[in-house]
């Protein structure tokens, strides 16, 4: 009965590590953005900052950069590349890669990333003085 439960034991960790090695086999594509933190002096002034921004897939494919629903760029059969944007909003964006079909359509999100627009001063503080 112990050889039983050893042997389940065994079983079991085996078919758990590979759930995982499978997981992590089919989670290859990355995608790298820095900085992903763009600071601005005061809330609603525009933030800018240079992006730089890779991103590696297991095989090539046809992928293209979104930015929300706007298209930055595209690679036709590449399994990594690397782009330069120079961003400046007022807000947190998110940046997607995107498969590409053969008919140029967008089809499936492989990765996603974002740069948050933080900021150092708060306008909606009060003043604690006033000038007459």
């Amino acid at each position: 009965m112990a050889w039983f439960v050893i042997c389940f034991k065994r079983a079991w960790l085996l078919g758990l590590a590979s759930a995982f090695l499978s997981s992590v086999v089919h989670a290859q594509t990355a995608l790298t953005l820095w900085p992903t933190t763009c600071v601005t002096l005061q809330e609603g002034r525009q933030c800018h900052a240079q992006v730089q921004i890779q991103w590696q897939l297991q095989q090539a494919e046809a992928v293209c950069l979104y930015l929300d629903e706007q298209l930055l760029q595209c690679w036709a059969e590449a399994s990594r590349g690397e782009w330069q944007w120079s961003f400046a909003d007022t807000r947190t964006r998110l940046l997607s890669l995107r498969r590409m079909l053969p008919d140029g359509v967008p089809a499936e999100t492989l990765a996603t990333g974002k740069v948050e627009v933080s900021w150092v001063q708060d306008t909606h503080k009060k003043r604690l003085w006033r000038r007459f």
